[in-house]
């Protein structure tokens, strides 16, 4: 067993092992971004405006936390779209250029001052989506074309810890998840999302008149979320 992690531990400063699937996720997750944020345009001025929804409240923290909380500073608030567009500009970018780091410094500094101008309506996910933007800083699947020998096995090193612990992260997240699906009755009845639509807050007018005349698809749908 020693000998194995021995091994699995050398192997990580010699080669990233996954640079396909760090790259595809990337490009995965710069696509969710740059569509949700699509998708929010319209209500752009009442999300992250100086005359937004929620009020400008100051953010007291340090000054790496302030970085992030930029548009909760009232002389910042209107440049709001300055934000947007270098967000949208950048996960464009991500498709098309082969260094990464840079980008993914961008994507996490603009999505973190958007979502945290809103925290208050925001949800787990918004969270899991900024550190899952933070793991993607670390790593750089081209790292096996670097020619700097030093900078090449640390770069390599931490690309493939840093994809670890993202891995690690997902797992605990979804693990957890389970734990408190199987802790209740409406998952394992099938009946959650049933639940769900019916509910005004999350679901449509039409979607609510539908759900009771498709229970088995609901159903099936509830244990595919749930298997997953």
């Amino acid at each position: 067993m020693l000998e194995k992690i021995s091994t699995f531990l050398s192997q990580q400063s010699h080669a990233v092992q996954q640079g396909n699937v760090i790259s595809l996720y990337r490009k995965g997750l710069n696509l969710y971004v740059f569509v949700i944020t699509c998708l929010q345009l319209g209500s752009a001025q009442d999300l992250w405006g100086e005359q937004a929804l929620l009020p400008i409240k100051f953010y007291e923290g340090n000054i790496f936390l302030q970085s992030l909380n930029l548009l909760s500073h009232s002389a910042i608030a209107p440049y709001y779209w300055i934000f947007v567009a270098a967000l949208l500009i950048c996960c464009v970018l991500s498709f098309f250029v082969k260094r990464q780091r840079i980008l993914s410094l961008l994507i996490y500094f603009c999505s973190a001052n958007l979502i945290h101008r809103t925290q208050v309506i925001q949800n787990g996910s918004a969270d899991l989506l900024l550190i899952q933007l933070f793991f993607l800083l670390l790593m750089d699947e081209n790292a096996n074309e670097l020619k700097d020998g030093k900078w090449k096995s640390f770069s390599i090193t931490l690309t493939n810890y840093a994809l670890l612990a993202s891995q690690l992260h997902l797992i605990m997240v979804y693990v957890i998840s389970v734990i408190f699906k199987l802790q209740g009755t409406h998952w394992i009845e099938g009946t959650a999302l049933h639940y769900v639509l019916l509910n005004p807050d999350f679901s449509l007018p039409s979607l609510q008149k539908l759900t009771p005349q498709i229970p088995i698809i609901l159903w099936l749908c509830s244990w595919i979320v749930f298997l997953f």
